[in-house]
C-alpha cells in the first residue's frame, strides 16, 4: 500500500491558505480517485481514505494536528507493530529498488530492516525468506547467510526452517556448500588469506561417539573430510 500524507493545519482559519496545500491535494485526489473513507477511532487526530487507482492500493491521509505535529497523527494511524499483508508489495518493491541500485554499482551494500515473513507469506510470497528472494533476483546461485562480528564469522548450513525440519535437512552436501562459500567470502571479502573453519557439532558433546546422536559420524565428519580434500583448512565436528 502506498501512502499519501497531505500536511496542513486544522481549523477554518487556515483552510484556503498556503498552509493547507497538502489538505487540498489530498481532497482533490479523493475526488479524482473516488476514494472511500477509512475507519478511524472516535478521537482520531486524522482523516483518511482508501483508493485503488490503476489497481494500486493507496491510502490518503490528512493529519488533523498542526503541521509540526503531523508525525504524531501519522503514527496513530499507522499503528506500528501491526504488520499488514496489504503492505507486502511495498516491502518487495523496496527490496527490488535496493537490489537494482546494488547491481547498477550505485551502492556498495544492501541493508534490510527486520521483515516479518508471515506477512509476506499471507500475501502469496513463495520464497522461504528474503535471502532466497535476493539470490534469485541476482542470479547468485549458491548462497549462504553469514553472521559477522569482530573476530568471528558464522555461516549457517540451514536457514528459514523449523528446528525439527532443519535436523532432517542437514546434509554433508549442504555443509560442504556452506563451507566453500565461507572460505571464499573470508578470503575475498574479509582479506583473510587462509581462513580456518570450525564446523560445529549438532548433538551435545559432539554425539559422544554416537551415544548421543550419530549426525557427527554420519554427516558432519564426512563433510569436514571433503572440505579438507578441497584444500580448505576445516576441522570438526567441534563440540
Amino acid at each position: 500500500m502506498a501512502v499519501v500524507v497531505g500536511l496542513g493545519n486544522p481549523g477554518g482559519r487556515y483552510r484556503l491558505t498556503r498552509h493547507n496545500v497538502g489538505f487540498r491535494v489530498v481532497e482533490r485526489l479523493v475526488r479524482r480517485w473516488r476514494a472511500q473513507p477509512g475507519p478511524a477511532a472516535v478521537r482520531a487526530r486524522y482523516r483518511w481514505w482508501r483508493a485503488a487507482p490503476q489497481g494500486c492500493e493507496v491510502a490518503l491521509l490528512e493529519p488533523h494536528t498542526f503541521m509540526n505535529a503531523s508525525g504524531e497523527a501519522l503514527l496513530e494511524w499507522a499503528a506500528p507493530g501491526r504488520p499488514d499483508p496489504a503492505n507486502a508489495p511495498a516491502v518487495l518493491e523496496s527490496l527490488d529498488r535496493a537490489i537494482a541500485l546494488a547491481q547498477a554499482g550505485r551502492v556498495a551494500g544492501l541493508v534490510t530492516n527486520p521483515i516479518q515473513k508471515h506477512t509476506l507469506y499471507a500475501a502469496g510470497f513463495r520464497h522461504p525468506g528474503h535471502t532466497e528472494y535476493i539470490a534469485e533476483k541476482t542470479g547468485a546461485g549458491a548462497h549462504a547467510v553469514m553472521l559477522a562480528i569482530e573476530g568471528l564469522r558464522v555461516v549457517l548450513a540451514t536457514i528459514h526452517l523449523a528446528l525439527r525440519d532443519a535436523l532432517d535437512a542437514l546434509s554433508a552436501d549442504g555443509i560442504v556448500a556452506a563451507g566453500r562459500i565461507a572460505a571464499q567470502a573470508l578470503t575475498t571479502d574479509f582479506a583473510i588469506p587462509r581462513p580456518r573453519l570450525a564446523v560445529a557439532a549438532l548433538n551435545p558433546h559432539a554425539g559422544e561417539g554416537g551415544a548421543l546422536g550419530r549426525e557427527e559420524e554420519a554427516i558432519i565428519a564426512p563433510a569436514v573430510a571433503r572440505l579438507q580434500a578441497l584444500g580448505i583448512d576445516a576441522f570438526g565436528p567441534a563440540p
